[in-house]
């Protein structure tokens, strides 16, 4: 389960979904019971070395002034410097941020755009069975497509996944 959200003063909002019945406040929520995480183990070219590779897909809700939205945040092909993804536990993994080599190319579909979500970090929570725990640090740029009044949002998000092989 993704818990997580944020409100966002109804304000700004108001020429962007027009009118003034506007709600107070705009909310992300999980969409439990959906999402997975994706891993692949593959070896590196150079030196031999096994990396895993894991593609997260977190569905949420996000209820704004017209409505209520479901998206998912899309976080793929992140590389990791080990193969056993059930060691990692406790593990914290930092990531640069475009346009540095190396960061997590991460997107959310949102009002009919896609706009970049930056995570520059992912502690793993625990991975229990065919699950992982994750705590991820994103950054959500919607200054990049719109609505350009949100703004770029900081937020800390953990979240429970099915991992699929």
């Amino acid at each position: 389960m993704l818990n997580h959200s944020f409100k966002i003063a109804s304000a700004a909002l108001a020429s962007v979904w027009g009118g003034s019945n506007v709600k107070q406040n705009m909310n992300i929520s999980p969409i439990a019971g959906r999402g997975q995480a994706e891993v692949v183990i593959k070896k590196k070219l150079l030196g031999g070395a096994t990396l895993s590779s894991m593609s997260l897909t977190i569905p949420v809700l996000i209820d704004h002034p017209e409505g209520e939205e479901e998206t998912e945040i899309i976080l793929p092909d992140i590389a990791f410097a080990s193969e056993d993804t059930q060691r990692m536990a406790g593990r914290v993994f930092a990531f640069p941020v475009n346009p540095h080599d190396g960061y997590i190319d991460g997107s959310v579909y949102f009002a009919g755009v896609h706009n970049p979500v930056d995570c520059d970090q992912i502690t793993f929570l625990s991975e229990v069975g065919s699950r992982v725990s994750l705590k991820l640090h994103c950054v959500f740029d919607f200054e990049y497509e719109g609505p350009v009044e949100l703004g770029k949002r900081e937020e800390t998000i953990t979240v429970d996944l099915p991992v699929v092989n």
